[in-house]
């Protein structure tokens, strides 16, 4: 069945995480919410020359705030309280992913008004 909703894929990956952090692949539920965010960013536009990225004005993984709008605020904290959850409960990450877990906490202040 295809669906009109452009974050129906991301939705269905954000299920994936969950069950990923279910069965306690909390590195793969880790890695799967980057990729989510990396798709959230938004789409590349056009200034006549180049496709560009928009500039983040935040966290580099988070999409700017303009960008979408109630269904991607909560679907942004849904992939970012999945990042910190597995960040919590594995006992195989680095200081660097808990930095970065942190960091998308703090990024996420713009979308929280």
């Amino acid at each position: 069945m295809v669906s009109y909703d452009p974050l129906a894929v991301q939705l269905q990956r954000v299920g994936l995480i969950h069950c990923y952090q279910a069965w306690g692949w909390f590195t793969h539920a880790y890695n799967d919410g980057f990729r989510v965010l990396d798709h959230l960013k938004g789409p590349a536009y056009d200034d006549g020359f180049r496709v560009r990225e928009p500039e983040s004005k935040g966290v580099p993984f988070l999409p700017d705030p303009e960008f979408g709008g109630a269904k991607l605020a909560r679907v942004q904290l849904m992939v970012v309280a999945s990042i910190v959850r597995s960040v919590a409960m594995s006992r195989d990450m680095n200081d660097l992913q808990y930095l970065r877990g942190i960091s998308l906490l703090q990024g996420l202040k713009p979308w929280l008004r």
